[in-house]
């Protein structure tokens, strides 16, 4: 069982997400963990978008950034973690 289980009341795809990040870390994926990790930032910057009802014609992870940051004024360390997540798995999925 997956210590990300927990998540699956809030969304299953976090929760799935979250789940196999985690296996291909213990199987030492790593660049296949790092790709599901954006995954997960992905998931939750969606998530904050919607909160702050922020409905974006381009849904990439890119775009929902930009509004985070320009709209919501999320704090630049958190904006940091999130481009930091995003860098690192572009990275791996292209290596």
């Amino acid at each position: 069982m997956s210590n990300f289980e927990l998540f699956r009341h809030i969304d299953p795809k976090l929760s799935d997400a979250a789940s196999k990040a985690e296996e291909h870390y213990a199987r030492e994926d790593y660049n296949a963990c790092l790709v599901k990790t954006r995954q997960i930032g992905e998931f939750l910057a969606d998530m904050l978008c919607d909160r702050h009802n922020l409905y974006l014609m381009d849904a990439s992870f890119n775009t929902a950034l930009g509004a985070l940051s320009d709209q919501v004024g999320l704090p630049h360390w958190v904006m940091g973690i999130f481009r930091n997540i995003q860098q690192h798995g572009n990275r791996a999925a292209h290596s």
